[in-house]
């Protein structure tokens, strides 16, 4: 889902996002009609999934699809090499990951394949939760959380360039935090944000692809 503080991660970073076709990893919707309808100035209530995220792209100038394994779309298994889909290589000059990647099992297959579906000079966009997420009765939510690290070194492998990175103290919320290695280990603890709020934090990043070359895996050593 697009939550609140991704829509308002998108609006501050509007500029980027300069059209043209667009991949939503998984079959996406607005989280927060209300909200998103106001930072924009476009009217989300009523709208379905397919319709909402339609309106918000293409006002941002993108023709959307997605990938999905179970529903219309590009049928892509994300935890396969889509190396030898090459109709989609380089195809689009967005591509999203909004709380995707956290449920593929095989994560070298997924960032993989988010590389090429990026054009060259295309952005790439995600939503990672990071800190928190006990739901799902207690077991917590998909096979992964994310670090800052993570985005650091997939980036530095890469020659990705990091438009904005941002943390998101809780997912409910639109409140975004800048992210420094200084401020990180206290803005994570749950017990120094709101109270009130579920502690369901995001990394929320715009990254550029800045060549053509192959995916590279990070190294942390």
């Amino acid at each position: 889902m697009l939550i609140s503080s991704a829509a308002n991660f998108m609006k501050q970073n509007q500029g980027h996002f300069k059209g043209g076709k667009c991949c939503d990893l998984g079959d996406q919707g607005v989280f927060d009609a209300k909200y998103t309808s106001e930072i924009f100035g476009l009217d989300f209530e009523g709208l379905n999934k397919y319709q909402s995220m339609d309106l918000l792209y293409s006002h941002l100038g993108y023709k959307r699809t997605f990938v999905d394994i179970k529903d219309k779309g590009i049928k892509l298994d994300l935890n396969y090499s889509i190396k030898t889909s090459i109709n989609n290589h380089g195809a689009f000059d967005l591509v999203t990951n909004h709380g995707t990647s956290e449920h593929i099992f095989n994560q070298a297959s997924c960032f993989e394949a988010i590389h090429l579906l990026t054009r060259n000079k295309g952005v790439m966009f995600h939503s990672l939760n990071c800190q928190g997420w006990a739901d799902n009765n207690g077991l917590g939510h998909g096979f992964y959380m994310y670090q800052p690290q993570f985005i650091k070194l997939l980036a530095k492998a890469n020659g990705y360039k990091v438009i904005d990175l941002k943390y998101s103290p809780s997912s409910v919320l639109p409140d975004l935090l800048e992210l420094t290695p200084e401020n990180y280990p206290l803005i994570s603890n749950p017990r120094n944000y709101k109270e009130a709020f579920p502690h369901f934090s995001l990394l929320i990043v715009l990254l550029q692809k800045t060549s053509s070359n192959d995916f590279v895996f990070p190294e942390e050593y």
